[in-house]
């Protein structure tokens, strides 16, 4: 898709335009739904993805992006879009998961249960939802899921067909006494809407997945039932066996790299949607690197457990600098971050606010590689979305750091 000019019918930039315009790269993809290089009309990357994913469009319709092929996703609730998605792999270890009520699983109580009913669209626009009618309160649907300790994301589509409705997921131990693990009470309405629970498992043992009505009487449609290790991750629809869903992978190398990334100064900004502070792995923003995983990297990452961006620095003698601007970010909601770096010169800034300047740093050496979302190696992704990305073959101001993060 062709992307708009930086100026339509204007004889002046502005200043946030004017600073752009300088960039050696610079991509929004929340705003011109495409992944062209918007200075040089170019997309200088290269994106991989082993398999298929799930995604929403700008319609709200789940739709499934091919091998290798990139996602732009909408948030089904709002219709914004969110922007490039860049994500770990993703296991789905619930089976049957557009068949709940089905072959998979174990219905109690007094539940009526029509697979592939027709009464509803699903959220992929077809007809694989199923029609759980509860004849009977603290009725549930459930199934059995050996799993090891770790910490979980249990989720589920659920609406109605008229009015509002109380559903309860939980999970909880499969054999007496059936302790709860987690469980949460959601008041589902007759829009779609992705529920979700985290779970945290300290045992190995088998548990139960359950979709629990506490009321009788009640309809209520379900689809996508999914349990995956981490935060609640896109969706993989499964079968008689678990799915996954392969991790995306975007990096720039070679000539282009070249073309982009000055290595011996510069500056990088990012304006992304990520998930929340729980991962604790400093999941990649942008990282400058070699390209092999060995700690010779330049990188804005989001810090470790706690809800901040930093500047992270390894310059292969030991040297780390961990440049954290004081600015507490709300999960799932836009956040601007920016970093300069030159030798014994780096910043880093978060909403318009800069960290502490390092003054005694070397620039790492051998850099090879840009990596969007996650290292260069293609590990430690982002689990969140790129909005918009500009990279600058000169060290900024940190006036101009703290404007663009604004």
């Amino acid at each position: 898709m062709a992307t708009l000019p930086l100026v339509l019918g204007r004889a002046k930039l502005t200043n946030r335009e004017r600073i752009f315009s300088e960039a050696s790269y610079w991509i929004s993809p929340a705003t011109t739904f495409s992944l062209v290089d918007r200075k040089t009309g170019t997309i200088p990357s290269v994106f991989t993805r082993a398999s298929t994913a799930t995604y929403f469009d700008r319609n709200g319709i789940l739709q499934t992006a091919a091998v290798n092929e990139p996602v732009i996703e909408w948030d089904p609730a709002t219709g914004a879009c969110l922007g490039w998605r860049i994500w770990d792999g993703v296991t789905n270890l619930v089976l049957g998961s557009n068949q709940i009520g089905g072959a998979q699983w174990i219905n109690q109580g007094s539940i009526g249960v029509t697979l592939n009913t027709t009464d509803v669209k699903d959220p992929a626009g077809g007809n694989s939802a199923t029609k759980l009618v509860y004849g009977a309160s603290n009725s549930q649907s459930i199934q059995a899921l050996s799993l090891g300790s770790n910490t979980f994301t249990e989720s589920v589509f659920l609406r109605t067909s008229t009015g509002t409705a109380d559903v309860v997921v939980r999970l909880f131990l499969a054999a007496s006494p059936f302790t709860l693990i987690a469980t949460n009470t959601f008041t589902v309405t007759t829009s779609w809407t992705r529920v979700s629970v985290p779970a945290t498992v300290t045992s190995a043992s088998s548990y139960n997945f359950s979709i629990y009505l506490p009321n009788s009487g009640t309809t209520v449609y379900a689809y996508g039932a999914q349990l995956n290790t981490g935060p609640l991750a896109p969706y993989v629809p499964t079968g008689a066996l678990t799915a996954s869903s392969t991790a995306d992978v975007a990096s720039i190398t070679g000539a282009a790299f070249a073309g982009i990334i000055n290595t011996l100064q510069g500056a990088v900004f990012a304006e992304t949607v990520t998930q929340s502070s729980t991962v604790t792995d400093f999941s990649r923003i942008v990282s400058i690197d070699q390209g092999n995983g060995t700690p010779n990297f330049m990188a804005l990452v989001r810090s470790s457990g706690i809800s901040r961006h930093e500047l992270s620095v390894f310059a292969g003698t030991g040297q780390a600098v961990g440049l954290q601007p004081a600015v507490t970010l709300t999960a799932n909601s836009n956040a601007r971050s920016a970093f300069s770096y030159a030798t014994d010169d780096f910043i880093c800034a978060v909403s318009g606010v800069l960290s502490a300047a390092d003054t005694l740093g070397s620039v790492p050496t051998g850099l090879a590689t840009l990596g969007i979302g996650s290292q260069g190696n293609g590990s430690l992704q982002l689990k969140g979305y790129i909005r918009e990305l500009a990279i600058w073959k000169s060290r900024r101001p940190n006036a101009n750091l703290q404007y663009m993060t604004q």
